[in-house]
């Protein structure tokens, strides 16, 4: 490439876009076009949680599903959920919750398909096996647990493979469910910390919120403003600064691509009134990507 142009990554590296319009599954939102990460001087944003210096490129290999989810017609209603969350995250609970553990970790491993899984998920909810319930605890689990992001750092594996069979699963099942994971997000990521806070207590949040814009759960114009917003409040910068990177690797294109130039620029301009030194990695990343022109 061009000089101080970042140079497109192998198109293995990543999770690429969803397949051709009209093979998509019922009930799957797809996601936005997405370029490629960078590679280069600007590596893939944080393979781990930024340690103070530039991190290696990493390769995941994921790819999304290519053949649409075989879903069955009559979908069963879903049974209540009080919105009782886990005693702790990422603590197994019965045996049907461990068996859904054991599906959404196969898809986020590369074991098995997306497709695939989602048709396990669904046989096992048909034979009154496990509950919507049970889905849910497991969802919050593999997303969010602790010791399930530490298995995907040291594996470099991504959590996108589990949000898509999200998106394939009954309607009414994953609208409560992303609605309940965005809070959780949001919550997160608002808490005020220092600096230099360890990024590992909400990298798992962060990654979340990112794999959402991903797959247009959330809008880019509205992630973009909710990002300038934390960005100005100096305790959330961390949290931010963690999210607004992952989105950056996964979605550019689309933030360069779709999102109003007007609220992109604010962005660059909130980014470059940031001064604290833990956070030069970040900025060099993210500026370093939006301010460079979008794949042709």
């Amino acid at each position: 490439g061009t000089a101080g142009a970042p140079t497109p990554a192998n198109p293995a590296q990543g999770y690429p876009p969803m397949q051709q319009p009209g093979a998509t599954r019922p009930n799957t939102i797809s996601p936005a076009p997405s370029a490629p990460p960078p590679s280069g001087t600007l590596p893939l944003y944080g393979s781990a949680p930024p340690t103070g210096g530039p991190q290696q490129p990493t390769a995941p290999g994921l790819q999304l599903s290519q053949q649409p989810g075989q879903l069955p017609q009559q979908q069963q209603p879903v049974h209540g959920m009080p919105g009782q969350q886990p005693q702790q995250l990422g603590a197994h609970g019965p045996a049907a919750v461990d068996r859904f553990i054991e599906y959404l970790v196969g898809a986020a491993n590369e074991a098995q398909g997306v497709d695939q899984v989602i048709s396990s998920i669904q046989n096992l909810l048909q034979s009154g096996q496990g509950n919507y319930n049970d889905l849910e605890t497991a969802f919050k689990d593999v997303l969010l647990g602790s010791n399930y992001l530490s298995a995907r750092l040291e594996n470099q594996k991504s959590i996108l493979p589990v949000v898509d069979v999200l998106c394939g699963l009954d309607r009414a099942f994953q609208v409560k469910m992303k609605e309940q994971l965005l809070r959780m997000c949001l919550t997160e990521l608002n808490k005020e910390r220092p600096a230099s806070a360890d990024r590992v207590e909400f990298y798992a949040y962060a990654e979340c919120f990112a794999a959402f814009v991903f797959f247009g759960i959330v809008p880019v114009n509205a992630a973009v403003k909710t990002f300038i917003s934390m960005l100005k409040v100096p305790g959330r910068r961390c949290a931010v600064m963690t999210a607004l990177g992952k989105t950056t690797e996964l979605c550019l294109d689309v933030i360069l691509r779709t999102c109003d130039p007007n609220l992109v620029q604010n962005l660059i301009d909130v980014l470059r009134s940031v001064t604290e030194p833990e956070f030069h990695y970040d900025l060099d990343y993210i500026l370093g990507n939006l301010t460079s022109k979008p794949s042709q």
